[in-house]
Protein backbone atom coordinates (compact mmCIF):
# COMPACT_ATOMS: atom_id res chain seq x y z
CA UNK A 1 0.00 0.00 0.00
CA UNK A 2 3.45 2.35 -0.03
CA UNK A 3 4.20 2.09 -3.28
CA UNK A 4 2.61 2.74 -5.88
CA UNK A 5 3.92 2.54 -9.41
CA UNK A 6 2.65 3.57 -12.79
CA UNK A 7 3.49 1.92 -16.41
CA UNK A 8 1.92 3.99 -18.90
CA UNK A 9 3.77 2.74 -21.91
CA UNK A 10 5.14 -0.37 -24.18
CA UNK A 11 8.61 -0.31 -25.78
CA UNK A 12 8.48 -1.81 -29.66
CA UNK A 13 10.48 -0.91 -32.54
CA UNK A 14 9.43 1.78 -34.55
CA UNK A 15 8.84 -0.45 -37.35
CA UNK A 16 6.44 -2.54 -35.33
CA UNK A 17 4.79 0.53 -33.98
CA UNK A 18 4.58 2.13 -37.27
CA UNK A 19 3.07 -0.85 -39.04
CA UNK A 20 0.48 -2.78 -36.58
CA UNK A 21 -0.49 -0.83 -33.58
CA UNK A 22 -4.25 -0.30 -33.58
CA UNK A 23 -5.44 1.29 -30.40
CA UNK A 24 -3.94 1.75 -26.83
CA UNK A 25 -6.59 1.78 -23.90
CA UNK A 26 -6.78 1.52 -20.12
CA UNK A 27 -9.38 -1.02 -18.70
CA UNK A 28 -11.25 0.18 -15.47
CA UNK A 29 -13.14 -3.28 -14.49
CA UNK A 30 -14.87 -3.10 -10.90
CA UNK A 31 -13.54 -7.32 -10.94
CA UNK A 32 -9.98 -5.70 -10.78
CA UNK A 33 -8.85 -5.74 -7.25
CA UNK A 34 -5.49 -4.67 -7.54
CA UNK A 35 -4.36 -0.97 -6.67
CA UNK A 36 -3.81 -0.33 -10.33
CA UNK A 37 -5.46 -0.65 -14.15
CA UNK A 38 -3.96 -2.50 -16.66
CA UNK A 39 -3.52 -0.89 -20.22
CA UNK A 40 -3.65 -2.83 -23.20
CA UNK A 41 -2.15 -2.24 -26.74
CA UNK A 42 -3.79 -3.61 -29.81
CA UNK A 43 -1.69 -4.94 -32.64
CA UNK A 44 -2.94 -5.69 -36.22
CA UNK A 45 -0.69 -8.56 -37.44
CA UNK A 46 -1.48 -11.38 -40.35
CA UNK A 47 -1.54 -14.49 -39.74
CA UNK A 48 -2.50 -18.01 -40.52
CA UNK A 49 -4.84 -18.92 -37.97
CA UNK A 50 -6.64 -22.28 -37.82
CA UNK A 51 -9.91 -21.49 -36.86
CA UNK A 52 -11.36 -23.90 -33.61
CA UNK A 53 -15.15 -24.62 -33.14
CA UNK A 54 -16.86 -25.94 -29.55
CA UNK A 55 -17.81 -29.26 -29.69
CA UNK A 56 -21.89 -29.35 -30.66
CA UNK A 57 -23.81 -30.94 -27.21
CA UNK A 58 -26.24 -32.71 -27.39
CA UNK A 59 -28.04 -34.17 -24.15
CA UNK A 60 -28.45 -37.85 -23.85
CA UNK A 61 -30.33 -40.49 -21.49
CA UNK A 62 -28.54 -40.70 -18.45
CA UNK A 63 -28.90 -43.95 -17.69
CA UNK A 64 -26.56 -44.00 -14.86
CA UNK A 65 -29.02 -41.24 -12.92
CA UNK A 66 -32.08 -43.42 -13.56
CA UNK A 67 -33.51 -44.65 -10.05
CA UNK A 68 -35.67 -48.00 -10.57
CA UNK A 69 -39.20 -45.83 -10.40
CA UNK A 70 -37.78 -43.99 -13.68
CA UNK A 71 -37.02 -47.53 -15.07
CA UNK A 72 -40.87 -48.84 -14.40
CA UNK A 73 -42.19 -45.84 -15.78
CA UNK A 74 -39.79 -46.26 -19.14
CA UNK A 75 -40.85 -49.97 -19.84
CA UNK A 76 -44.17 -48.69 -18.88
CA UNK A 77 -44.89 -45.83 -21.10
CA UNK A 78 -43.10 -48.07 -23.90
CA UNK A 79 -45.92 -50.83 -23.67
CA UNK A 80 -48.71 -48.27 -23.85
CA UNK A 81 -46.67 -46.78 -27.14
CA UNK A 82 -46.06 -50.54 -28.34
CA UNK A 83 -50.08 -51.13 -28.33
CA UNK A 84 -50.76 -49.14 -31.28
CA UNK A 85 -47.75 -50.62 -33.20
CA UNK A 86 -49.35 -52.04 -36.72
CA UNK A 87 -48.06 -55.43 -37.04
CA UNK A 88 -47.12 -56.65 -40.68
CA UNK A 89 -48.39 -60.02 -40.26
CA UNK A 90 -47.61 -61.87 -43.79
CA UNK A 91 -44.30 -60.99 -43.28
CA UNK A 92 -43.43 -61.71 -40.21
CA UNK A 93 -45.10 -65.02 -40.26
CA UNK A 94 -43.16 -66.11 -43.56
CA UNK A 95 -41.21 -68.73 -42.43
CA UNK A 96 -39.12 -68.82 -46.15
CA UNK A 97 -35.43 -68.55 -45.19
CA UNK A 98 -34.72 -67.40 -48.98
CA UNK A 99 -37.62 -65.12 -48.96
CA UNK A 100 -36.89 -62.64 -51.79
CA UNK A 101 -40.28 -60.63 -51.57
CA UNK A 102 -39.88 -56.74 -51.74
CA UNK A 103 -42.42 -56.45 -49.76
CA UNK A 104 -41.86 -58.54 -46.79
CA UNK A 105 -38.45 -57.34 -46.72
CA UNK A 106 -39.45 -53.53 -46.78
CA UNK A 107 -42.15 -54.47 -43.80
CA UNK A 108 -39.68 -55.90 -41.69
CA UNK A 109 -37.23 -53.03 -42.02
CA UNK A 110 -40.14 -50.54 -41.40
CA UNK A 111 -41.76 -52.38 -38.62
CA UNK A 112 -37.85 -52.59 -36.66
CA UNK A 113 -37.06 -48.91 -37.82
CA UNK A 114 -40.78 -48.23 -35.94
CA UNK A 115 -39.44 -49.93 -32.96
CA UNK A 116 -36.29 -48.29 -32.17
CA UNK A 117 -38.05 -45.18 -33.02
CA UNK A 118 -40.85 -45.83 -30.34
CA UNK A 119 -37.85 -46.76 -27.71
CA UNK A 120 -35.77 -43.61 -27.98
CA UNK A 121 -39.36 -41.66 -27.77
CA UNK A 122 -40.50 -43.11 -24.66
CA UNK A 123 -37.02 -43.04 -23.12
CA UNK A 124 -36.71 -39.03 -24.13
CA UNK A 125 -39.68 -38.45 -22.60
CA UNK A 126 -39.50 -39.97 -19.36
CA UNK A 127 -36.05 -40.71 -18.41
CA UNK A 128 -33.35 -38.06 -16.95
CA UNK A 129 -31.14 -36.14 -19.23
CA UNK A 130 -27.12 -35.59 -18.91
CA UNK A 131 -25.80 -32.37 -18.42
CA UNK A 132 -23.48 -29.72 -20.13
CA UNK A 133 -20.45 -30.10 -17.85
CA UNK A 134 -18.46 -27.26 -16.73
CA UNK A 135 -14.95 -28.30 -16.61
CA UNK A 136 -13.14 -24.82 -15.45
CA UNK A 137 -15.79 -24.75 -12.36
CA UNK A 138 -14.18 -25.14 -9.03
CA UNK A 139 -15.44 -27.10 -6.32
CA UNK A 140 -16.61 -25.15 -3.07
CA UNK A 141 -16.31 -21.90 -5.02
CA UNK A 142 -19.81 -20.92 -4.20
CA UNK A 143 -19.26 -22.13 -0.02
CA UNK A 144 -15.66 -20.26 0.40
CA UNK A 145 -14.77 -18.12 -2.26
CA UNK A 146 -18.22 -16.15 -3.44
CA UNK A 147 -18.84 -14.55 -0.30
CA UNK A 148 -14.94 -13.50 0.40
CA UNK A 149 -15.11 -11.84 -3.27
CA UNK A 150 -18.06 -10.33 -2.50
CA UNK A 151 -17.27 -8.71 0.19
CA UNK A 152 -13.59 -8.21 -1.36
CA UNK A 153 -15.49 -6.25 -3.98
CA UNK A 154 -17.74 -4.23 -2.16
CA UNK A 155 -14.78 -2.75 0.11
CA UNK A 156 -12.92 -1.92 -2.82
CA UNK A 157 -15.26 -0.18 -4.54
CA UNK A 158 -15.58 2.49 -1.53
CA UNK A 159 -11.98 2.46 -1.33
CA UNK A 160 -12.16 3.37 -5.17
CA UNK A 161 -14.71 6.30 -4.65
CA UNK A 162 -13.02 7.66 -1.48
CA UNK A 163 -10.06 8.41 -3.94
CA UNK A 164 -8.15 5.52 -3.54
CA UNK A 165 -6.31 6.24 0.59
CA UNK A 166 -3.06 4.80 0.62
CA UNK A 167 -3.34 4.53 4.80
CA UNK A 168 -6.20 4.73 7.10
CA UNK A 169 -9.00 2.42 8.56
CA UNK A 170 -10.59 2.38 4.37
CA UNK A 171 -7.34 1.52 3.34
CA UNK A 172 -6.86 -1.43 5.79
CA UNK A 173 -10.17 -2.89 5.49
CA UNK A 174 -9.80 -3.09 1.45
CA UNK A 175 -6.49 -4.84 2.23
CA UNK A 176 -8.06 -7.11 4.65
CA UNK A 177 -10.85 -8.49 2.53
CA UNK A 178 -8.73 -8.39 -0.81
CA UNK A 179 -6.04 -10.81 1.21
CA UNK A 180 -9.07 -12.91 2.62
CA UNK A 181 -10.30 -13.72 -0.83
CA UNK A 182 -6.99 -14.44 -2.43
CA UNK A 183 -6.68 -17.05 0.56
CA UNK A 184 -9.98 -18.35 -0.08
CA UNK A 185 -8.93 -18.88 -4.16
CA UNK A 186 -5.62 -20.54 -2.63
CA UNK A 187 -7.54 -22.68 -0.43
CA UNK A 188 -9.85 -24.48 -2.61
CA UNK A 189 -7.10 -24.65 -5.51
CA UNK A 190 -4.99 -26.57 -2.90
CA UNK A 191 -7.77 -28.81 -1.52
CA UNK A 192 -9.31 -28.98 -5.08
CA UNK A 193 -8.47 -33.29 -5.61
CA UNK A 194 -10.00 -33.91 -1.98
CA UNK A 195 -12.56 -32.09 -2.82
CA UNK A 196 -13.15 -33.79 -5.90
CA UNK A 197 -12.40 -37.27 -4.72
CA UNK A 198 -14.57 -36.93 -1.78
CA UNK A 199 -17.65 -35.96 -3.67
CA UNK A 200 -16.72 -38.85 -6.21
CA UNK A 201 -16.34 -41.85 -3.20
CA UNK A 202 -19.68 -40.36 -1.49
CA UNK A 203 -21.39 -40.62 -5.20
CA UNK A 204 -20.16 -44.28 -5.88
CA UNK A 205 -21.37 -45.42 -2.42
CA UNK A 206 -24.80 -43.47 -2.73
CA UNK A 207 -25.49 -45.22 -6.56
CA UNK A 208 -23.20 -48.25 -6.75
CA UNK A 209 -24.34 -49.21 -10.13
CA UNK A 210 -22.60 -46.62 -11.69
CA UNK A 211 -19.47 -47.68 -13.50
CA UNK A 212 -16.53 -47.16 -11.77
CA UNK A 213 -14.03 -46.71 -14.82
CA UNK A 214 -16.09 -44.62 -16.94
CA UNK A 215 -16.75 -42.11 -13.81
CA UNK A 216 -13.18 -41.95 -13.41
CA UNK A 217 -12.56 -41.23 -17.12
CA UNK A 218 -15.10 -37.97 -16.49
CA UNK A 219 -13.14 -37.02 -14.06
CA UNK A 220 -9.52 -37.03 -15.62
CA UNK A 221 -10.86 -36.91 -19.57
CA UNK A 222 -10.78 -32.59 -20.78
CA UNK A 223 -12.77 -31.74 -23.74
CA UNK A 224 -10.88 -30.32 -27.04
CA UNK A 225 -11.92 -28.16 -29.08
CA UNK A 226 -12.93 -29.15 -33.02
CA UNK A 227 -10.99 -27.63 -35.79
CA UNK A 228 -13.06 -26.16 -38.41
CA UNK A 229 -10.00 -27.40 -41.05
CA UNK A 230 -8.79 -30.69 -41.44
CA UNK A 231 -6.71 -31.10 -44.52
CA UNK A 232 -6.99 -27.61 -46.11
CA UNK A 233 -10.98 -28.91 -46.06
CA UNK A 234 -13.64 -26.54 -44.28
CA UNK A 235 -16.77 -27.19 -44.64
CA UNK A 236 -18.49 -30.36 -43.06
CA UNK A 237 -19.81 -32.34 -45.66
CA UNK A 238 -16.01 -32.31 -47.12
CA UNK A 239 -14.38 -33.25 -44.33
CA UNK A 240 -16.55 -35.96 -44.09
CA UNK A 241 -16.23 -36.98 -47.64
CA UNK A 242 -12.03 -36.56 -46.98
CA UNK A 243 -12.43 -39.32 -43.90
CA UNK A 244 -14.64 -41.70 -45.74
CA UNK A 245 -12.00 -41.58 -48.66
CA UNK A 246 -8.82 -42.31 -46.30
CA UNK A 247 -10.56 -44.82 -44.09
CA UNK A 248 -11.44 -46.58 -47.66
CA UNK A 249 -7.50 -46.75 -48.64
CA UNK A 250 -7.59 -47.56 -44.96
CA UNK A 251 -9.51 -50.66 -44.93
CA UNK A 252 -8.12 -51.38 -48.30
CA UNK A 253 -4.34 -51.40 -48.20
CA UNK A 254 -4.38 -55.09 -46.92
CA UNK A 255 -3.84 -57.41 -50.17
CA UNK A 256 -6.10 -60.19 -50.08
CA UNK A 257 -6.61 -63.34 -52.68
CA UNK A 258 -9.36 -62.98 -55.03
CA UNK A 259 -10.11 -66.32 -55.62
CA UNK A 260 -10.00 -67.25 -51.81
CA UNK A 261 -12.96 -64.03 -51.42
CA UNK A 262 -15.09 -65.58 -54.37
CA UNK A 263 -14.33 -69.67 -53.01
CA UNK A 264 -15.99 -68.39 -49.52
CA UNK A 265 -18.81 -66.65 -50.73
CA UNK A 266 -19.60 -69.56 -52.90
CA UNK A 267 -19.81 -71.21 -50.31
CA UNK A 268 -21.78 -69.12 -48.11
CA UNK A 269 -24.44 -69.03 -50.64
CA UNK A 270 -24.21 -72.76 -51.06
CA UNK A 271 -25.25 -73.45 -47.30
CA UNK A 272 -27.76 -70.70 -47.50
CA UNK A 273 -29.00 -72.45 -50.24
CA UNK A 274 -29.32 -76.11 -48.86
CA UNK A 275 -30.94 -74.76 -45.81
CA UNK A 276 -34.34 -74.92 -48.04
CA UNK A 277 -34.10 -78.00 -49.50
CA UNK A 278 -31.98 -80.46 -46.35
CA UNK A 279 -32.83 -81.17 -42.60
CA UNK A 280 -32.44 -77.52 -41.32
CA UNK A 281 -35.40 -76.06 -43.48
CA UNK A 282 -37.34 -76.14 -39.98
CA UNK A 283 -35.09 -74.50 -38.52
CA UNK A 284 -36.05 -71.49 -36.29
CA UNK A 285 -35.07 -68.44 -33.65
CA UNK A 286 -37.92 -68.24 -31.36
CA UNK A 287 -39.02 -64.86 -29.28
CA UNK A 288 -37.64 -66.98 -26.41
CA UNK A 289 -34.02 -67.47 -27.74
CA UNK A 290 -34.40 -63.76 -28.08
CA UNK A 291 -35.24 -62.53 -24.82
CA UNK A 292 -32.77 -64.61 -23.59
CA UNK A 293 -30.20 -63.45 -25.23
CA UNK A 294 -31.25 -60.11 -24.95
CA UNK A 295 -30.76 -60.64 -21.08
CA UNK A 296 -27.21 -61.68 -21.57
CA UNK A 297 -26.86 -58.25 -23.10
CA UNK A 298 -24.35 -55.61 -20.98
CA UNK A 299 -25.74 -52.46 -19.96
CA UNK A 300 -24.53 -48.87 -21.53
CA UNK A 301 -23.72 -50.37 -24.84
CA UNK A 302 -24.52 -48.06 -27.37
CA UNK A 303 -24.71 -48.62 -31.48
CA UNK A 304 -22.86 -45.10 -32.40
CA UNK A 305 -25.26 -43.78 -34.66
CA UNK A 306 -29.12 -43.30 -33.41
CA UNK A 307 -28.37 -43.41 -29.64
CA UNK A 308 -30.03 -46.21 -29.03
CA UNK A 309 -28.50 -47.70 -26.47
CA UNK A 310 -28.91 -51.67 -24.98
CA UNK A 311 -30.37 -50.44 -22.08
CA UNK A 312 -33.46 -49.51 -24.43
CA UNK A 313 -34.31 -53.34 -24.49
CA UNK A 314 -33.14 -54.52 -21.21
CA UNK A 315 -35.46 -52.48 -19.11
CA UNK A 316 -38.72 -52.79 -21.55
CA UNK A 317 -41.07 -54.65 -19.43
CA UNK A 318 -42.76 -58.05 -20.89
CA UNK A 319 -45.02 -56.50 -23.55
CA UNK A 320 -42.30 -54.29 -25.21
CA UNK A 321 -39.88 -57.24 -24.85
CA UNK A 322 -42.15 -59.69 -26.60
CA UNK A 323 -42.53 -57.11 -29.72
CA UNK A 324 -38.88 -56.67 -29.80
CA UNK A 325 -37.99 -59.80 -29.65
CA UNK A 326 -40.92 -61.19 -31.92
CA UNK A 327 -39.82 -58.51 -34.25
CA UNK A 328 -36.00 -59.80 -34.49
CA UNK A 329 -36.73 -63.58 -34.25
CA UNK A 330 -38.41 -63.04 -38.11
CA UNK A 331 -35.69 -60.90 -39.17
CA UNK A 332 -33.02 -63.83 -38.14
CA UNK A 333 -35.72 -66.45 -39.49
Amino acid sequence: MKRFNSLDHFIMSSVLFDSAVGDLRVQHNADNLSDHDPIFIGLSLSSNIHAMSDKIYHAKVAWRKCTDADLTAYGNFLSVLLRDVHLPVDALQCRNPLCVNSEHVSYIHRYATYLIETCLAAAERVLPKTNQGHSNRKPEWDEFVRPAREKSLFWHDIWSHAGRPRTGVLADIMRRTRAACHYAIRRIKKERDYIVKHRFATAMLGNKSRDFGAEVCKMTGKSAGTSTTVDGVSEPDKIAELFASKNQNLYSSVAYSTSDMDRIKHCIHTRIANISTGENSSVSISAEEVGMCISMLKLHKNDGGTGLNTNHFKYALSCGIFVICYCVSRQCS
